[in-house]
Formats: structure tokens, sequence, C-alpha cells
């Protein structure tokens, strides 16, 4: 996936919009100090093809000022009230692009959100055959959603703000490399810089919270061998899988359930037998923060406490990038990383 290249529309075109408004207007108020302008946004979507379906949900009763770029657009606003559901537009939004996804004259679906929760919704359009293209503001969308969609489309880069000029720094490759052997080396791992990894950690995580407290659990080869399969259907290569697996692993994110005369079994691989996450693990963020983590200690041991970290070789060999998101999360990790005396953390360390 390419963050801001587009893709020639195909002549057979259609393409279906679903704006989740609030989400955007309160993401560009936050980062950008401003609202959203958009016709510039509308006259981008149109290079895709014939727009044959669009819908902005939010609860109108809050934003009835904002109404009227929408409907000039010819948007179908959809009004979610929010009652007792936490995100309503989520909801509402969600059942529509899945009932897009089952009509065969809709090719592209643009998503304007920056909201995780819709990575699914991607890669099952994605399955349908369908292009999804995503659109928000680039500072507050979710890395895991930019990674799975066809494209991007960053509010910042279309209009040119402020923002768009501050180039984030590239990474020195030298320091990647080195920070890639000090993993090797300390952390008996192998480790390739993709926008894959953050995926297919978060693919180990729901594959190992859905068997969490089956009985009988899945080993450790078996969890492995379900997210290669998931992991082909949406062409990530076998290695990252392999890869990601033995980071997991070596980051004692895990607890092997061997019985107590498991040591007499010497032929026996600790992968193959049942596992489950660390009960401290059981939540999306810990477990991700927790594997980041346990790398970015490994490279602040192999340099030493003299020497600091450079951020964005730190954000590429995490997330094979160096967008300012990437680098923030790198910097949080670092800090984080200083005060650690030992690995595992302790308890106060894992917040």
């Amino acid at each position: 996936m390419t963050e801001s290249a587009l893709s020639s529309p195909s002549t057979q075109a259609n393409v279906a919009i679903f704006l989740d408004f609030e989400n955007l207007h309160l993401s560009a108020q936050k980062a950008l100090k401003d609202q959203i302008h958009w016709e510039p946004v509308y006259r981008k979507f149109q290079e895709y093809g014939p727009i044959t379906l669009k819908r902005a949900y939010a609860n109108w009763v809050r934003f009835d000022n904002y109404q009227g770029p929408l409907l000039a657009l010819g948007f179908e606003l959809i009004h979610t009230p929010a009652y007792h559901e936490a995100k309503p537009n989520d909801t509402r939004m969600i059942i529509d692009a899945v009932t897009v996804g089952a009509d065969p004259s809709i090719t592209h679906v643009i998503l304007g959100t920056g909201d995780s929760d819709f990575v699914d919704v991607v890669h099952y359009l994605r399955g349908k055959g369908k292009r999804v293209i995503g659109f928000g503001i680039l500072a507050t969308t979710a890395s895991h959603l930019i990674h799975a969609l066809d494209d991007f489309l960053a509010y910042e880069r279309l209009m040119q703000t402020p923002q768009t000029s501050t180039t984030a720094p590239a990474a020195d490759q030298e320091l990647v490399s080195q920070y890639l052997q000090i993993i090797s080396r300390l952390g008996k791992v192998r480790m390739t810089p993709s926008p894959y990894r953050p995926q297919v950690l978060l693919t180990f995580f729901r594959t190992l919270k859905a068997f969490q407290k089956k009985n009988p659990p899945k080993t450790f080869s078996e969890i492995v061998d379900m997210v290669r399969e998931k992991a082909r259907a949406k062409r990530i290569p076998d290695n990252m899988v392999t890869e990601v697996a033995h980071q997991i692993f070596r980051a004692y994110a895990l607890q092997f359930l061997r019985p107590h005369d498991a040591h007499d079994d010497k032929e026996k691989r600790l992968w193959d037998f049942p596992v489950r996450l660390r009960d401290d693990l059981d939540d999306m963020n810990r477990f991700i923060n927790w594997c980041d983590l346990w790398l970015v200690t490994r490279v602040r041991e192999g340099l030493g406490k003299e020497q600091e970290i450079n951020l964005p070789a730190m954000a590429q060999v995490l997330y094979g990038g160096v967008r300012p998101k990437l680098i923030n999360r790198a910097r949080d990790l670092v800090a984080r990383a200083t005060k650690l005396e030992r690995w595992p953390p302790t308890n106060n360390d894992k917040k």
C-alpha cells in the first residue's frame, strides 16, 4: 500500500463513499485547528470514478451547522444518535460498508475515518474484490488502518497545509542495519523492517485471544500456522509471520502450559506445548506495546546508556516507515525503555 499515490481508476469503476463525519471533524479540529474543506476533497474522490453512493454519519443534532457543504455535494446524511452505544457511527457505517461488499457494481470504497475498528472491514471488502481507499487526518489515523488499505488520502497532504511541508527525517540506513544486528545478537531473532509487522502482531493477538479460554488450548505451532494462513490471504510474506512469532516468543509474551513431567520429553519443542497469552497481556494495546518495547530494550542494551537511540531509525526497524506518527511512537517507547532495568518489566512499567 502506498500512502499517497492514487491508482488510475478503471473505466468501469463505481465508487461508494462512507464518511465518519464526527471522527474526521473532531480530528481536524484537534490536529489542524481547522474544519475540513469538502469541495477539494470531493474532487479528489472523483478521480477514482463515478460516485454512485455517498453517505456521511454523525449525530447531526450536534453538527447542524456543518451539514451545508456535504448536502451541496449530494451526500446523504445518516443521523446516528448516541443512545447507549459508544460508537454509533461505527456500527451503522460498518453495516452499510459490509452490505456494499456484496454489490458487484461497486468497485471502489472510500472510508473516511481514522479508527482502527475498521481494519477488519477493510480486509472484508478487499476479500470481496473491492479497492479500499482511506481518507483521514494523517496525524490521528491509526497506523494499523493505513497499512491495511490499498491507498490512503491524508487531508493534510491534499490541502498542502503547513503540516505537509514538514517532512519526516529519513532513517539512517547504517543505523537501521546496526539496530537489526543488535536485535539479532541480543534478541536471538531475525528482523525485517516492514509495514506489515503491526498487522501481523495484531493477527497473532486476535488468534491467541480467540483460543485464550478454550479447551483444549492450541499449541504455539498451531497458532503460527493459523496466522500464516490468514497472512497469505492478505498477501503478507511467510517470513514476516515467522519473524514476528519469534519476537513474541522471545519477548515472554506467552505462557506455555507444560505438565510437570515435561522435562522428560526432550524431543518436544516448547512451541509444541499448549499456549496462552500472559494474563497481563489480554489487551491488544498492551500486547503490541510489550512486543515493541522488548525490541527497543534490546537496542538500548546493545548501544549502552550513553548512546541515544535514533528515532527515525528505530521507527524504520519497528514499522518499516518514518512518518511523524511512527517516530512519535518510537519516542514514547524509547522513553519507557530508559526506565527499565530488566526484562520482563515490573507491573508499574507495563502500564
